[in-house]
C-alpha cells in the first residue's frame, strides 16, 4: 500500500501485517504520519510472545 493511500478511513479495518517475521492479524487503531513514513498501530487478535515479553498492539 501507498503512503499516499493510508488514511483515518482505515482505523477500525482488520488486516494482516508482519511482527517478528510472522504474519499476524489484527484490527487498525491508530495512523501515525510523519516526514518519512505513515505508520499504522495494530492490535493483535491474540497476544504474540517475543522473548518474555508479551505483545498486544504494535505500530507497522
Amino acid at each position: 500500500m501507498k503512503t499516499t493511500e493510508v488514511n483515518k478511513n482505515l482505523i477500525g479495518r482488520r488486516c494482516e501485517c508482519i511482527f517478528t517475521g510472522m504474519m499476524v492479524t489484527g484490527v487498525i487503531e491508530d495512523i501515525e504520519e510523519n516526514k518519512y513514513s505513515v505508520n499504522v498501530k495494530v492490535h493483535f487478535d491474540k497476544p504474540q510472545q517475543w522473548g518474555d515479553d508479551l505483545y498486544t498492539e504494535d505500530w507497522a
